[in-house]
């Protein structure tokens, strides 16, 4: 609690040998109705004692004692209570001593022939003493939020760097300086250097835009490292002084690289596999539809966008047939299932394939993907389905990895 709440009884340690001094002081307090619990000494020994063992708000001390002088006083209690305001109450305080006492530690003096400034000089030092806890706690919680800055930006794997107002790069975390070969505690990177021209020419401009229009950018730029270009999704965002100015960027990027190259796969192998005669369909754990060829648009009439995200099972069978049940039980068990089964086109037309399902499973076991391949019994004879599933085995087998390494990245 504030030694200012009125709820609060300050407790005054009042070093003085003068009865009338110390009644009148007490009438001060009083009059201007602060609560207060004084207690007075006289003597070293009674003081020494009394700052071992109490909790006090305020020293009073008068500057000279039998026996006993105030800056010897003031000493004692910065040893002891340095956190607690220290004034002086004195009738024989000169000048010269008054700003040693100052320089010394002590809060303020009064002199005995002005006590009138007694309550203001009270008042004042103890809110100095509530704005200095204040910027104690405020310093503190700053060097937590820094510390906790540190660790963010030091352990992430994306990159983070700042740049100023000329582009130089002035930090850069060990996320950064680790793919850049450089020491967690080495130089920053020569960022620019790291970028082909037109990228370089690029992102610059990026820079520019951001900082002069206010608003958050994103990116994606390539970078090089070595021999290897990189894929870099990244963010821009302002660096601003106290005043509000925009003095610099942040940069943060992430590697996309791998997500980049298995993109490019898929397309690869999606369009390999929408030339195939068979109606290929790749399913989520929930059997929701994620890929639909060209052939399952021709063979059932539903666009890839039209049966997109939609029940594999809901879809195609209305009426479930016998054989859905066995198919689904065979494929948790063994991960593979192939027969005949009765479906249904989008036009209503019933529609007989023979049916190769494959479970794709996650590092945990987990079910990922169901990979389906459906062949038009109408049109081909087993042994002609056998011969093109051969062909097609090692494009479906790379599309079902494709497609589970994706989901466990999503």
């Amino acid at each position: 609690m504030s030694p200012l709440s009125p709820k609060h009884a300050l407790c005054v340690l009042h070093l003085e040998d003068s009865p009338t001094d110390r009644e009148l002081v007490q009438e001060l307090f009083a009059a201007d109705g602060l609560a207060c619990q004084f207690q007075t000494v006289e003597t070293r020994a009674a003081f020494e004692a009394a700052l071992d063992k109490g909790e006090f708000d305020l020293v009073l001390s008068d500057f000279s004692l039998p026996g006993f002088d105030g800056m010897t006083a003031l000493a004692l209690a910065q040893q002891r209570r340095p956190q607690v305001p220290f004034i002086f109450i004195s009738g024989v305080m000169g000048e010269e001593r008054a700003i040693e006492s100052l320089k010394n530690g002590a809060t303020d003096y009064v002199l005995k022939q002005r006590i009138e400034r007694l309550i203001p000089s009270v008042r004042r030092a103890l809110r100095e003493v509530v704005e200095r806890e204040q910027l104690r706690e405020t310093e503190t919680r700053l060097r937590q939020s820094e510390e906790q800055l540190r660790q963010i930006t030091e352990n992430v794997s994306d990159w983070i760097l700042v740049f100023d107002a000329e582009g130089r790069c002035t930090y850069a975390n060990p996320a950064c300086k680790a793919a850049c070969d450089l020491p967690p505690g080495g130089p920053c990177p020569d960022f620019w250097s790291h970028l082909d021209g037109d990228e370089a020419a690029r992102l610059r401009d990026e820079f520019t835009q951001a900082t002069r229009t206010g608003i958050v950018r994103r990116v994606e730029f390539r970078l090089r490292t070595g021999a290897t270009h990189r894929s870099i999704e990244s963010q821009i965002n302002l660096v601003c002084d106290e005043r509000g100015a925009r003095t610099g960027v942040i940069l943060v990027c992430r590697d996309i690289t791998e997500r980049r190259q298995a993109e490019e796969q898929l397309r690869a192998q999606a369009a390999l596999l929408d030339k195939a005669q068979d109606a290929i369909i790749v399913c989520g754990p929930e059997e929701e539809i994620i890929y639909w060829n060209r052939s399952a648009e021709r063979l059932y009439g539903w666009s890839a966008r039209e049966a997109h995200g939609r029940s594999l099972h809901t879809l195609l069978h209305p009426a479930p047939p016998p054989q859905l049940g066995e198919a689904r039980h065979a494929v948790q068990q063994r991960g593979e299932w192939q027969g005949e089964l009765r479906q249904s086109a989008k036009n209503g037309t019933s529609v007989v394939v023979q049916s190769r399902w494959t479970l794709f499973r996650d590092d945990a076991g987990r079910p990922q993907s169901l990979l389906v391949v459906n062949s038009d019994a109408r049109n081909l004879q087993l042994n002609e389905v056998q011969f093109l599933h051969a062909q097609q085995a090692a494009s479906l087998v790379t599309l079902g990895d494709v497609m589970a390494r994706e989901l466990r990245a999503a």
